[in-house]
């Protein structure tokens, strides 16, 4: 019997929790999903370091707070948020081309700013879609 190999390439999940899974996460290259736990956010970087594209809707409990250190991760390309903007708080794209962002709170755009400064990224396109608060 030939042994089974996993090809895993992309993820689309909602309202599952990551932490109940247990897949071949470090051949992931899309996620798209609820992340509903900080330890959740960070595992998704963590045990996938092929992910290139991210799209999430991050519903941490509060309160939100950065990151514990400056978190970064040099593959993802892609990011797409359909949360409020501060789960961004500490994290660092080196290398990230694209973002969208459905929700940019008052005060989001410091957060935005600060990713794309502190991570020295090269990016080219950037999507809002939406403006809540003023």
């Amino acid at each position: 019997m030939a042994s089974a190999r996993h090809h895993l390439r992309e993820i689309l999940l909602h309202e599952i929790g990551l932490s109940h899974l247990k897949l071949p996460f470090s051949q992931l290259r899309t996620f798209t999903g609820d992340i509903s736990h900080r330890l959740e956010y960070l595992g998704l970087f963590v045990s996938a370091p092929q992910l290139l594209t991210a799209t999430l809707k991050v519903c941490f409990a509060f309160p939100l707070s950065t990151l514990p250190v400056p978190f970064i991760y040099t593959k993802l390309y892609t990011l797409s948020l359909y949360t409020d903007i501060r789960c961004i708080r500490g994290l660092r794209q080196p290398v990230l081309d694209v973002f969208r962002i459905e929700q940019i709170s008052s005060g989001g755009y410091h957060h935005i700013a600060e990713l794309f400064r502190e991570s020295r990224c090269p990016i080219r396109s950037l999507y809002r879609t939406s403006i809540v608060g003023t």
